[in-house]
Protein backbone atom coordinates (compact mmCIF):
# COMPACT_ATOMS: atom_id res chain seq x y z
CA UNK A 1 0.00 0.00 0.00
CA UNK A 2 1.37 3.40 -0.80
CA UNK A 3 0.96 6.53 1.47
CA UNK A 4 1.01 9.51 -0.24
CA UNK A 5 2.12 12.47 1.85
CA UNK A 6 -0.19 15.32 2.79
CA UNK A 7 -0.14 18.45 5.00
CA UNK A 8 -1.08 17.34 8.69
CA UNK A 9 -4.26 17.97 9.79
CA UNK A 10 -3.81 19.58 13.22
CA UNK A 11 -6.12 19.72 15.90
CA UNK A 12 -6.21 23.10 17.92
CA UNK A 13 -8.97 22.60 20.61
CA UNK A 14 -8.06 21.30 23.84
CA UNK A 15 -10.24 18.08 24.35
CA UNK A 16 -12.55 17.30 26.89
CA UNK A 17 -14.26 14.50 28.46
CA UNK A 18 -13.48 11.12 30.74
CA UNK A 19 -10.66 10.32 28.53
CA UNK A 20 -8.37 13.62 30.08
CA UNK A 21 -7.11 12.33 33.15
CA UNK A 22 -4.05 12.55 35.24
CA UNK A 23 -2.45 11.49 39.00
CA UNK A 24 -5.13 13.63 40.77
CA UNK A 25 -8.25 12.04 39.19
CA UNK A 26 -7.62 8.80 41.09
CA UNK A 27 -7.22 8.78 44.88
CA UNK A 28 -6.52 4.92 44.88
CA UNK A 29 -5.92 2.14 42.86
CA UNK A 30 -9.21 0.68 43.77
CA UNK A 31 -10.68 3.56 41.25
CA UNK A 32 -9.12 1.35 38.68
CA UNK A 33 -10.78 -1.77 39.04
CA UNK A 34 -13.78 -3.56 37.98
CA UNK A 35 -14.45 -7.19 39.66
CA UNK A 36 -15.54 -9.77 37.81
CA UNK A 37 -18.92 -11.31 38.97
CA UNK A 38 -18.75 -14.51 40.85
CA UNK A 39 -21.72 -15.38 38.03
CA UNK A 40 -19.19 -14.49 35.25
CA UNK A 41 -16.20 -16.49 36.48
CA UNK A 42 -18.63 -19.66 36.75
CA UNK A 43 -19.43 -19.07 33.38
CA UNK A 44 -15.90 -19.20 32.43
CA UNK A 45 -14.68 -22.17 34.51
CA UNK A 46 -17.60 -24.06 33.13
CA UNK A 47 -16.17 -23.03 29.77
CA UNK A 48 -12.80 -24.26 30.76
CA UNK A 49 -13.97 -27.46 31.85
CA UNK A 50 -16.25 -28.50 28.66
CA UNK A 51 -13.15 -27.29 25.79
CA UNK A 52 -10.74 -30.33 27.41
CA UNK A 53 -7.82 -29.92 25.77
CA UNK A 54 -8.71 -28.05 22.46
CA UNK A 55 -6.30 -25.14 21.78
CA UNK A 56 -6.85 -21.59 22.48
CA UNK A 57 -6.86 -20.80 18.85
CA UNK A 58 -9.13 -23.32 17.49
CA UNK A 59 -12.12 -21.70 19.80
CA UNK A 60 -14.56 -18.46 18.50
CA UNK A 61 -16.64 -16.21 19.80
CA UNK A 62 -19.36 -18.88 19.11
CA UNK A 63 -17.83 -21.93 20.59
CA UNK A 64 -19.55 -21.32 24.05
CA UNK A 65 -22.57 -19.47 24.69
CA UNK A 66 -21.75 -16.62 27.33
CA UNK A 67 -24.02 -13.76 27.78
CA UNK A 68 -22.96 -12.77 31.31
CA UNK A 69 -19.15 -12.42 29.84
CA UNK A 70 -20.26 -10.76 27.09
CA UNK A 71 -22.77 -8.37 28.94
CA UNK A 72 -19.26 -7.78 31.70
CA UNK A 73 -16.80 -6.78 28.31
CA UNK A 74 -19.61 -4.65 27.08
CA UNK A 75 -19.20 -2.67 30.00
CA UNK A 76 -15.59 -2.38 29.71
CA UNK A 77 -15.34 -2.00 25.88
CA UNK A 78 -17.49 0.93 26.66
CA UNK A 79 -14.83 2.59 28.66
CA UNK A 80 -12.03 1.78 26.44
CA UNK A 81 -13.69 3.48 23.58
CA UNK A 82 -15.88 6.37 25.15
CA UNK A 83 -14.48 6.53 28.61
CA UNK A 84 -10.93 7.03 30.34
CA UNK A 85 -9.48 4.53 27.37
CA UNK A 86 -8.40 1.83 30.26
CA UNK A 87 -9.69 -0.07 33.11
CA UNK A 88 -8.55 -3.75 35.21
CA UNK A 89 -10.47 -6.51 36.22
CA UNK A 90 -10.02 -8.31 39.21
CA UNK A 91 -11.28 -11.52 39.98
CA UNK A 92 -10.57 -13.99 37.35
CA UNK A 93 -9.46 -17.83 38.51
CA UNK A 94 -5.90 -18.35 38.50
CA UNK A 95 -5.70 -20.78 41.52
CA UNK A 96 -5.80 -24.46 40.28
CA UNK A 97 -5.77 -23.91 36.83
CA UNK A 98 -2.52 -24.46 34.42
CA UNK A 99 -1.38 -21.47 32.16
CA UNK A 100 -3.06 -23.27 29.29
CA UNK A 101 -6.49 -23.02 31.11
CA UNK A 102 -5.73 -19.28 31.97
CA UNK A 103 -5.18 -18.59 28.65
CA UNK A 104 -8.49 -20.04 27.17
CA UNK A 105 -9.97 -17.91 29.80
CA UNK A 106 -8.02 -14.62 28.69
CA UNK A 107 -9.06 -15.87 24.76
CA UNK A 108 -12.50 -16.06 25.74
CA UNK A 109 -12.55 -12.44 27.06
CA UNK A 110 -10.72 -11.23 24.44
CA UNK A 111 -12.93 -12.59 22.02
CA UNK A 112 -15.94 -10.24 23.52
CA UNK A 113 -13.54 -7.05 23.14
CA UNK A 114 -12.73 -7.60 18.80
CA UNK A 115 -10.17 -10.08 16.91
CA UNK A 116 -6.91 -10.83 18.53
CA UNK A 117 -4.05 -10.37 15.90
CA UNK A 118 -0.93 -11.06 16.04
CA UNK A 119 1.80 -9.52 18.12
CA UNK A 120 5.57 -10.50 16.15
CA UNK A 121 6.28 -12.17 13.04
CA UNK A 122 6.72 -15.37 15.43
CA UNK A 123 2.79 -14.89 15.14
CA UNK A 124 2.08 -14.86 18.28
CA UNK A 125 -1.97 -14.31 19.75
CA UNK A 126 -1.16 -14.62 22.97
CA UNK A 127 2.48 -13.21 23.87
CA UNK A 128 3.88 -14.20 27.70
CA UNK A 129 5.64 -11.24 28.05
CA UNK A 130 8.61 -12.41 30.47
CA UNK A 131 11.78 -11.88 30.62
CA UNK A 132 13.62 -14.56 28.05
CA UNK A 133 17.41 -13.16 28.16
CA UNK A 134 19.90 -16.43 28.68
CA UNK A 135 22.63 -15.81 31.28
CA UNK A 136 25.72 -13.65 29.40
CA UNK A 137 23.28 -12.60 26.39
CA UNK A 138 21.89 -9.13 25.80
CA UNK A 139 18.15 -8.02 26.45
CA UNK A 140 16.45 -8.46 22.70
CA UNK A 141 15.07 -5.02 21.46
CA UNK A 142 10.80 -6.31 21.70
CA UNK A 143 10.70 -5.13 25.69
CA UNK A 144 7.81 -7.55 26.06
CA UNK A 145 11.19 -10.34 26.16
CA UNK A 146 13.11 -8.56 28.64
CA UNK A 147 13.06 -7.09 32.38
CA UNK A 148 14.63 -3.57 32.05
CA UNK A 149 12.44 -0.07 32.22
CA UNK A 150 9.95 0.41 28.77
CA UNK A 151 9.46 4.19 27.70
CA UNK A 152 6.00 5.10 27.42
CA UNK A 153 4.04 3.97 24.15
CA UNK A 154 1.19 2.70 22.49
CA UNK A 155 0.81 -0.95 21.15
CA UNK A 156 -0.40 -1.67 17.37
CA UNK A 157 -3.80 -3.07 18.06
CA UNK A 158 -7.04 -0.85 19.13
CA UNK A 159 -6.52 -2.53 22.55
CA UNK A 160 -4.18 -4.10 24.70
CA UNK A 161 -4.81 -6.20 27.59
CA UNK A 162 -2.04 -7.49 30.19
CA UNK A 163 -3.41 -10.68 32.64
CA UNK A 164 -1.03 -10.65 35.45
CA UNK A 165 -0.18 -14.56 36.23
CA UNK A 166 2.87 -14.34 38.25
CA UNK A 167 3.97 -10.79 39.09
CA UNK A 168 7.98 -9.92 39.90
CA UNK A 169 9.89 -10.32 42.91
CA UNK A 170 10.04 -6.81 42.84
CA UNK A 171 9.79 -3.62 40.11
CA UNK A 172 7.62 -3.88 37.37
CA UNK A 173 5.03 -1.66 38.14
CA UNK A 174 2.70 -0.69 35.56
CA UNK A 175 2.69 2.92 34.49
CA UNK A 176 0.11 4.93 32.25
CA UNK A 177 -0.52 8.38 30.52
CA UNK A 178 -3.50 9.76 28.99
CA UNK A 179 -2.73 10.89 25.11
CA UNK A 180 -5.70 13.73 24.84
CA UNK A 181 -4.27 14.98 28.64
CA UNK A 182 -1.22 15.21 27.02
CA UNK A 183 -2.00 17.14 23.97
CA UNK A 184 -3.83 19.51 25.69
CA UNK A 185 -0.64 20.17 28.09
CA UNK A 186 1.78 20.70 25.08
CA UNK A 187 -1.32 22.74 23.36
CA UNK A 188 -1.36 25.25 26.12
CA UNK A 189 2.42 25.44 26.70
CA UNK A 190 3.95 25.29 23.49
CA UNK A 191 1.69 25.19 20.36
CA UNK A 192 4.65 25.29 17.93
CA UNK A 193 5.20 21.71 18.64
CA UNK A 194 2.37 20.09 17.54
CA UNK A 195 3.30 20.27 13.65
CA UNK A 196 6.40 17.91 14.07
CA UNK A 197 3.75 15.49 15.66
CA UNK A 198 1.12 15.96 13.61
CA UNK A 199 3.55 15.30 10.74
CA UNK A 200 5.43 12.59 12.55
CA UNK A 201 8.47 10.23 11.57
CA UNK A 202 9.50 7.47 9.91
CA UNK A 203 9.56 3.81 12.02
CA UNK A 204 11.85 1.01 11.33
CA UNK A 205 10.08 -2.12 11.16
CA UNK A 206 13.55 -3.87 13.06
CA UNK A 207 12.77 -7.13 10.20
CA UNK A 208 9.61 -7.86 11.36
CA UNK A 209 7.73 -6.66 8.26
CA UNK A 210 6.73 -8.28 5.40
CA UNK A 211 9.40 -9.43 3.06
CA UNK A 212 8.61 -7.45 -0.16
CA UNK A 213 8.62 -4.62 2.14
CA UNK A 214 11.14 -1.88 3.62
CA UNK A 215 12.41 -1.92 7.06
CA UNK A 216 11.84 1.74 7.29
CA UNK A 217 8.52 3.27 6.63
CA UNK A 218 8.64 4.87 3.13
CA UNK A 219 6.00 7.34 4.91
CA UNK A 220 5.86 9.49 8.63
CA UNK A 221 4.01 8.04 11.17
CA UNK A 222 2.11 11.02 13.18
CA UNK A 223 2.25 10.89 16.53
CA UNK A 224 -0.85 12.32 17.18
CA UNK A 225 -3.88 11.68 14.22
CA UNK A 226 -7.04 11.16 13.66
CA UNK A 227 -8.85 7.39 14.13
CA UNK A 228 -12.65 7.13 13.57
CA UNK A 229 -12.58 11.26 13.49
CA UNK A 230 -10.95 11.55 17.20
CA UNK A 231 -7.64 12.81 17.94
CA UNK A 232 -5.14 9.31 18.25
CA UNK A 233 -1.76 8.41 19.36
CA UNK A 234 0.72 6.23 17.98
CA UNK A 235 3.89 6.41 19.97
CA UNK A 236 7.24 4.10 19.87
CA UNK A 237 10.10 6.16 20.04
CA UNK A 238 12.57 4.13 19.97
CA UNK A 239 11.32 2.75 16.72
CA UNK A 240 11.51 6.49 15.47
CA UNK A 241 15.35 6.46 17.01
CA UNK A 242 16.17 3.38 15.48
CA UNK A 243 15.18 4.49 11.87
CA UNK A 244 17.47 7.51 12.13
CA UNK A 245 20.41 5.84 12.45
CA UNK A 246 20.25 3.53 9.87
CA UNK A 247 19.19 6.36 7.75
CA UNK A 248 22.21 8.50 9.21
CA UNK A 249 19.89 11.22 9.38
CA UNK A 250 20.38 13.48 12.39
CA UNK A 251 17.53 15.16 14.07
CA UNK A 252 15.92 18.49 12.96
CA UNK A 253 16.34 20.28 16.43
CA UNK A 254 12.59 21.40 16.66
CA UNK A 255 11.70 17.66 15.52
CA UNK A 256 13.96 16.51 18.92
CA UNK A 257 12.13 19.48 21.04
CA UNK A 258 8.80 18.14 20.44
CA UNK A 259 9.09 14.45 20.92
CA UNK A 260 11.20 15.15 23.95
CA UNK A 261 8.38 17.55 25.09
CA UNK A 262 5.92 14.76 24.85
CA UNK A 263 8.07 12.41 26.65
CA UNK A 264 8.89 15.09 29.39
CA UNK A 265 4.85 15.72 29.55
CA UNK A 266 3.52 12.06 29.74
CA UNK A 267 6.16 11.01 32.32
CA UNK A 268 5.46 14.23 34.74
CA UNK A 269 3.75 13.09 37.68
CA UNK A 270 1.09 15.48 37.06
CA UNK A 271 -0.03 12.91 34.12
CA UNK A 272 1.61 9.51 35.23
CA UNK A 273 -0.48 7.03 36.93
CA UNK A 274 1.19 4.11 38.33
CA UNK A 275 -0.34 0.65 39.86
CA UNK A 276 0.25 -2.94 40.82
CA UNK A 277 -1.35 -5.43 38.82
CA UNK A 278 -2.12 -8.57 40.81
CA UNK A 279 -2.68 -12.26 40.14
CA UNK A 280 -6.07 -12.70 37.94
CA UNK A 281 -6.28 -8.61 37.01
CA UNK A 282 -6.11 -7.96 33.26
CA UNK A 283 -5.26 -3.95 32.39
CA UNK A 284 -7.52 -3.06 29.27
CA UNK A 285 -6.08 -0.36 27.64
CA UNK A 286 -7.28 1.85 24.55
CA UNK A 287 -4.07 1.93 22.71
CA UNK A 288 -4.89 5.36 20.73
CA UNK A 289 -6.21 6.80 24.22
CA UNK A 290 -3.32 5.66 26.53
CA UNK A 291 0.30 5.14 26.44
CA UNK A 292 1.75 2.93 28.51
CA UNK A 293 5.08 0.94 30.36
CA UNK A 294 6.28 -0.36 33.17
CA UNK A 295 9.18 0.19 35.34
CA UNK A 296 12.50 -2.17 35.63
CA UNK A 297 11.96 -5.85 37.90
CA UNK A 298 13.90 -8.31 39.56
CA UNK A 299 12.68 -11.87 39.12
CA UNK A 300 12.49 -14.65 41.20
CA UNK A 301 14.95 -17.48 40.75
CA UNK A 302 12.32 -20.37 41.05
CA UNK A 303 11.14 -20.99 37.30
CA UNK A 304 6.78 -21.15 38.75
CA UNK A 305 7.10 -18.11 40.41
CA UNK A 306 8.78 -16.05 37.25
CA UNK A 307 7.19 -13.12 36.37
CA UNK A 308 4.78 -13.69 33.54
CA UNK A 309 2.14 -11.82 31.97
CA UNK A 310 -0.26 -13.43 28.80
CA UNK A 311 -0.70 -10.08 26.38
CA UNK A 312 -3.11 -9.70 23.66
CA UNK A 313 -3.63 -7.20 20.72
CA UNK A 314 -7.12 -6.31 20.01
CA UNK A 315 -8.52 -5.29 16.86
CA UNK A 316 -12.34 -3.56 16.01
CA UNK A 317 -13.92 -4.04 12.66
CA UNK A 318 -11.86 -3.43 9.77
CA UNK A 319 -9.02 -1.41 10.11
CA UNK A 320 -8.74 -0.63 6.54
CA UNK A 321 -12.08 1.77 6.12
CA UNK A 322 -11.27 3.89 9.63
CA UNK A 323 -7.45 3.75 10.45
CA UNK A 324 -5.33 5.67 8.40
CA UNK A 325 -2.82 4.48 6.51
CA UNK A 326 0.08 6.03 7.73
CA UNK A 327 -0.82 5.39 11.61
CA UNK A 328 -0.66 1.70 10.29
CA UNK A 329 3.53 1.49 10.12
CA UNK A 330 2.72 -2.72 9.37
CA UNK A 331 1.31 -2.61 6.10
CA UNK A 332 0.09 -5.78 6.83
CA UNK A 333 -0.61 -8.29 3.62
CA UNK A 334 -4.09 -9.31 6.07
CA UNK A 335 -5.29 -5.83 6.07
CA UNK A 336 -5.08 -6.22 10.49
CA UNK A 337 -3.37 -4.50 12.64
CA UNK A 338 -1.01 -5.78 14.89
CA UNK A 339 2.38 -7.86 13.18
CA UNK A 340 1.62 -10.27 10.32
CA UNK A 341 3.57 -13.39 11.03
CA UNK A 342 5.85 -14.51 8.23
CA UNK A 343 7.75 -17.66 7.68
CA UNK A 344 11.00 -18.45 9.97
CA UNK A 345 9.74 -14.67 11.56
CA UNK A 346 10.45 -14.11 14.51
CA UNK A 347 10.19 -10.73 17.95
CA UNK A 348 13.04 -7.71 16.73
CA UNK A 349 16.47 -8.49 18.48
CA UNK A 350 19.10 -7.15 20.26
CA UNK A 351 20.26 -5.67 17.08
CA UNK A 352 17.84 -3.32 16.98
CA UNK A 353 17.86 -2.14 20.83
CA UNK A 354 17.71 1.30 21.79
CA UNK A 355 17.20 2.37 25.79
CA UNK A 356 16.65 5.86 27.10
CA UNK A 357 15.05 7.08 30.35
CA UNK A 358 12.64 9.62 30.17
CA UNK A 359 12.67 10.04 33.81
CA UNK A 360 13.33 8.90 37.13
CA UNK A 361 10.32 7.75 39.21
Amino acid sequence: MTVAAAKPRIHSEPIVGPSVWGASNFSSEEELRIPTPPHVVRELLDAIAQNGNRPFLEVTANTFHLPRTAAMMARVRDELWNGRGFVITTGLPVEGLSVEQMELCYWLLGLQMGKPVSQSAAGERIAHVKDRTQPGQQQAARGYTSRRELPLHTDQGDYMGLFCVNAAKSGGLSLASSVHAVFNTILERRPDLLEPLFRGFPYHRKNEQPDDQPAITPFDVPVLGYVDDRLAGRYVRASMNVAYDAMGKEWAPKDREALDMFDDVSWDDEHLIKFQLRRGEIYWANNWLTLHSRTEFEDYEEPEKKRLYLRMWLQRENPRSRVPAEMCNWQNPSGDLGIDAKPGGKPADAEFLRTFKQRTL
